[in-house]
């Protein structure tokens, strides 16, 4: 009867440590999901701290001429506030009855980090971002694209991929409607 008794007893002390071990086994995996959960978080802060990511907003400024920064320096261009492409303070939408393929400009201002290997995407095609050196310790930019008729007031995505300030590949995504002064970034919200 002890010899029975003992051997129950050690079946008992083994099932114990099994639970024992199996409870160990799940709250460790618990916590490992719980710090990958964190690192997630983390990385998604990251992404929409604008000290080490770009933040487009809609620009404000009042101008009479900016100068387009070109990479030649004995070359010039200008745009004024009254060109009828250009979406500004002074200009919420721009005429419809510009000509197909006619460059709109709409004037924004970076918020954040400046990014670097950028590359600038309206609903699959390439869209130019262009400085315009009004003040070159904030200068300020235009999403330019062409105009398409079709696409007249219809909302679009812009897609922007970037190598951020601290050496990461990221992207973010801007709501507008084409050919109105309008941007929300939704991507990262």
């Amino acid at each position: 009867m002890i010899a029975w008794i003992s051997a129950l007893v050690g079946i008992l002390v083994g099932v114990a440590g099994l639970v024992f071990k199996l409870y160990q086994w799940r709250a460790g995996r618990i916590e490992k999901a719980a710090k990958k959960q964190a690192e997630v978080e983390e990385r998604e802060i990251q992404r929409r701290a604008p000290s080490t990511r770009p933040f487009y907003r809609l620009s404000d400024a009042r101008f009479q001429t900016l100068e387009l920064a070109t990479e030649k320096p004995w070359e010039y261009s200008a745009i004024t506030m009254r060109d009828r492409a250009l979406l500004c303070a002074g200009r919420n939408e721009i005429d419809g009855n510009l000509p197909p393929g006619e460059i709109i400009y709409l004037l924004v201002e970076n918020k954040g980090c400046d990014p670097s290997d950028l590359t600038v995407i309206m609903e699959g095609e390439p869209v130019s971002l262009v400085t315009f050196n009004r003040n070159p310790s904030r200068p300020l930019f235009a999403f330019a694209y062409p105009f398409d008729p079709v696409k007249f007031r219809r909302h679009q995505t812009v897609q922007i991929y970037f190598l951020a300030a601290d050496g990461t590949k990221d992207s973010q995504a801007y709501a507008t409607i084409h050919g109105i002064r309008t941007l929300k970034r939704v991507d990262p919200a």
